[in-house]
């Protein structure tokens, strides 16, 4: 544990030390694996699928605010399905617009959550998402949440049925937006995920802000309790299907990845609580403190010495051995 607790200190001292780098890099490795989901479901542009644009645009973004790299993978995505359906890429700038003005009506501080979102289901552990930021997020944060759920089953749903879209030129205008809009939102995974990851959210920040023992672990542990069973609830009654295997792996993967965050964020000791009170003219306080563990980096010093003085301090200890031979 204690080998934990240094490796820990060590590397927020490395964070600390190379923040002006790791920050864009971070940023980098974020916009290009979003550049690469889109072009893996909307990519209907051959001009930009070289891997030299998405390294180009990844640069660029390093030094944006996820604010404006979240606009301009927007506006990528509906150029691109703008090249095979004008009518789609309409419906999806509407929402996109309607997303934004929500969003950042609200709090735009988390704008990095309509990217990271989308990635976390291609990578297949979306129910990570809800556990870290219950923990270190806000409930509002329920809301660019709910959006990177949509916008990947938006992406999922023109990638499924990108043959219909592009042959519904023909039919009549009001139809075609029927169907539109009955296909984006026909599925019921997608209303599921949101209400889960809702509910999840809600649940980890009530908890572990509550000033009770192991507040961040039982809230983990609640809130991946809670996507389970919104998850079996929706399987139950609605006849909503996710695979079990994915289900459980996400959730293992998930817990993981939350008690890393729970070690590197909230590492307390429970064992030394300390109960005070005091008041002033007005109030009485009663306060409990949980101290953080905290453990000093060694500073380990090497000390050299060049060999000259070593064989001079040897030779001035050892005795004379002429004089030794003269004495004799």
């Amino acid at each position: 544990m204690l080998d934990l607790l240094v490796l820990r200190e060590r590397l927020r001292a490395f964070y600390a030390k190379y923040e002006l780098f790791i920050t864009p890099f971070l940023k980098f490795a974020v916009t290009f694996a979003a550049f690469l989901f889109i072009n893996s479901h909307a990519g209907y542009v051959e001009k930009f699928k070289s891997p030299l644009i998405y390294i180009a645009a990844s640069i660029i973004c390093c030094i944006l605010p996820y604010g404006v790299i979240s606009v301009l993978l927007a506006g990528y995505m509906v150029f691109n399905i703008f090249n095979v359906s004008m009518d789609m890429a309409l419906i999806m700038t509407v929402f996109i617009m309607c997303m934004g003005f929500l969003y950042y009506g609200f709090k735009p501080g988390d704008s990095f959550l309509l990217i990271v979102t989308p990635l976390a289901f291609v990578l297949r552990v979306p129910y990570m998402v809800p556990i870290l930021v219950g923990l270190g997020g806000g409930i509002i944060s329920i809301v660019p949440v709910s959006f990177g759920i949509l916008v990947y089953y938006m992406l999922v749903f023109v990638k499924n049925n990108i043959g219909s879209i592009a042959n519904l030129s023909n039919v009549d205008i009001l139809k075609k937006y029927t169907m539109l809009f009955n296909g984006l939102f026909a599925d019921k995974t997608m209303f599921l995920m949101m209400i889960a990851f809702a509910v999840c959210i809600i649940i980890v920040y009530i908890i572990k802000n509550l000033s009770i023992t192991y507040a961040w672990g039982v809230a983990i542990v609640c809130g991946i309790i809670a996507q389970l069973l919104v998850v079996f609830m929706g399987d139950f009654v609605y006849g909503i299907v996710v695979p079990l295997t994915t289900l459980l792996g996400g959730m293992a993967i998930s817990a993981v990845c939350a008690a890393v965050y729970n070690f590197f964020i909230f590492a307390v000791d429970y064992s030394h609580i300390e109960y005070t009170q005091f008041e002033d003219d007005e109030y009485y306080y009663y306060v409990k403190a949980v101290p953080k563990i905290v453990v000093a980096r060694p500073d380990a010093k090497v000390q050299k010495f060049s060999a000259g003085k070593t064989d001079r301090k040897i030779r001035a200890w050892l005795p004379d051995k002429k004089a030794d031979k003269e004495d004799t």
